[in-house]
């Protein structure tokens, strides 16, 4: 009786999820009983639901010495080692399973799974068909093959074994979501967007599905759709650092530096120590001219991944914009050492390097390096535009950027450089147009042109407008004593004192003709002398 209640009282503790009692009260049963394997399966599987497969592994294990013949607790086990990474002693049960001839489906899935995950996917192959031909309808198992011809770049087959799945249950949010990528890779965006969209009508939140689907519209030029999907996804997760940093990356393909900045910021916040949060942050505080909070930003995403090659050719880029150009030098050659000859990105970087060191021949024979590598790589001459403006050749600046838009004619980020670079050198009406350029390119909108524009068309009609101020010229015939007689009439003075004026003025007139008389006299007289 008293075996019943706690049996009792363990299974209610299991589905209440209170595992620390039910463990308790199992283990208290198996002391009476050890070779009980309702005990043994219940505590193994309690271990595994709660994330303890180490501690599982002794319960499945005395299960198959008691009972040598037992399939199900061998396939357990082999669970349980594949969790672990232990692929051999997973491989070996499972092994020992398929000798049992009984439940084959079953234990060829799960060595198909172990092979799978080894990357021994020839082995996995072969697992799964199995299990596929004796049950046609095993979605698990097509998902698995699908997923194993997707890593193999064997996309088209990858997308039969999915669609094989889909047509037994249409609504399977992996197999929507796996098709999904497959499409994505094998260029067929449009089935690509149809099944992300049906993946989140099933599971709304799933956040990996979102990330994807969103990096998808932005590179389909597609990112008004993707804000609207991550901030409805925000709204049902407001404190998920992951769908803020999407949002950031939004607004950074939208040249909205400002909204992008504020966002990575408040990511920040909620996901600590994120290298990619940081990473985006830089770029945004880069873009809005605050070099050294952007080189603050990548220093401590290179604390947590030093290691980490993106972020540190996004440092080296930092540094040289800071001006800091021995310690750019050595981040560069060190990226350079390790098979940097080879990595265009690098390359890139050098040449930027020898843009701010003056020495452009040197930056020419790079970028002339870049081409041979890889001619389709046209970013180090934005990189050149960028780097002559900031040490102020304007022209080599304009040269590089106009470049680049011809190739590249339908990147926006093309026009803001050139837009960016007339303002510098106060070339308004040409900034203008360019950025208008960017602004009317379909697809991604362009923030930063249109705000840009707009201040620039309003400096220039506050410049139009200013009036003109006249000289007023007199008449050649007018003399400075005129002028200065029309003042006296114009100014306040006693009419009474005018008679007196006029008198003493007159008599000073006689004096001054009597005194040209007397000159005259004794010039005369002198003059006689003189003969």
């Amino acid at each position: 009786m008293e075996k019943e209640i706690m049996l009792t009282r363990a299974k209610g503790a299991v589905i209440a999820r209170d595992f620390d009692l039910a463990i308790q009260l199992y283990s208290s049963l198996l002391e009476a009983d050890p070779k009980n394997i309702g005990y043994l399966k219940e505590l193994a599987n309690i271990y595994v639901k709660t994330g303890k497969d180490e501690q599982a592994i002794q319960y499945y294990s005395q299960i198959i010495e008691y009972y040598p013949h037992y399939v199900e607790a061998m396939t357990s086990l082999g669970g349980v080692y594949r969790r672990l990474k232990r692929y051999d002693d997973s491989i070996n049960v499972l092994k020992k399973g398929l000798s049992e001839k009984r439940d084959l489906s079953i234990v060829y899935y799960n060595l198909g799974f172990t092979y799978k995950e080894m990357g021994s996917y020839e082995e996995a192959i072969s697992a799964f068909k199995y299990v596929i031909n004796q049950n046609p309808s095993d979605v698990l198992a097509l998902n698995h093959l699908g997923f194993i011809c997707s890593k193999l770049k064997q996309y088209d087959t990858s997308i039969l074994y999915y669609k094989k799945g889909l047509q037994i249950d249409p609504n399977h949010p992996i197999l929507n979501y796996n098709i999904a990528k497959s499409y994505q890779k094998s260029n067929q965006i449009s089935e690509a967007i149809k099944h992300y969209e049906k993946t989140l009508r099933v599971n709304p939140g799933w956040i990996d599905a979102i990330e994807d689907f969103s990096e998808l519209l932005i590179k389909s030029q597609q990112t008004k759709t993707a804000s609207e999907l991550v901030r409805r996804s925000i709204s049902l997760h407001p404190s998920d650092g992951k769908l803020l940093c999407l949002l950031g990356e939004i607004y950074l393909n939208e040249y909205d530096y400002s909204k992008a900045e504020k966002t990575f910021k408040k990511a920040d916040t909620l996901k600590k120590d994120d290298v990619r949060i940081l990473s985006g942050l830089a770029k945004a505080l880069e873009n809005t001219d605050k070099v050294d909070e952007a080189l603050d930003a990548t220093y401590k995403a290179l604390e947590i991944k030093p290691d980490d090659k993106l972020i540190k050719k996004q440092h080296a880029s930092n540094l040289l914009s800071n001006n800091e150009f021995e310690d750019a030098h050595l981040a560069i050659k060190s990226l350079y050492d390790e098979d940097g000859d080879k990595d265009v990105e690098v390359l890139d970087l050098y040449g930027q390097y020898y843009i701010c060191d003056s020495e452009d021949e040197k930056a020419e024979n790079i970028f002339n390096e870049i081409k041979k590598i890889n001619h389709h790589y046209k970013d180090f001459m934005l990189s050149a535009a960028n780097r002559y403006s900031q040490m102020g050749d304007f022209d080599k600046a304009e040269k590089y950027a106009k470049e680049y838009v011809s190739k590249r004619s339908s990147n926006p980020q093309g026009y803001n450089v050139l837009g960016k670079i007339y303002e510098k050198e106060g070339n308004l009406e040409d900034a203008i147009d360019v950025y208008n350029k960017g602004i009317l390119l379909s697809g991604n909108e362009n923030v930063y042109a249109s705000s840009q524009k707009k201040k620039l068309e309003e400096k220039v009609d506050s410049i139009k407008n200013v009036p003109e101020v006249e000289e007023e010229k007199l008449p050649e015939e007018t003399s400075q004593e005129e002028n200065k007689a029309e003042e006296i009439v114009e100014a306040d003075f006693d009419f009474d004192q005018l008679g007196d004026d006029v008198v003493a003025s007159t008599e000073n007139e006689e004096s001054e003709q009597n005194k040209d008389e007397i000159d005259e006299s004794d010039e005369s007289e002198n003059e006689e002398e003189n003969v």
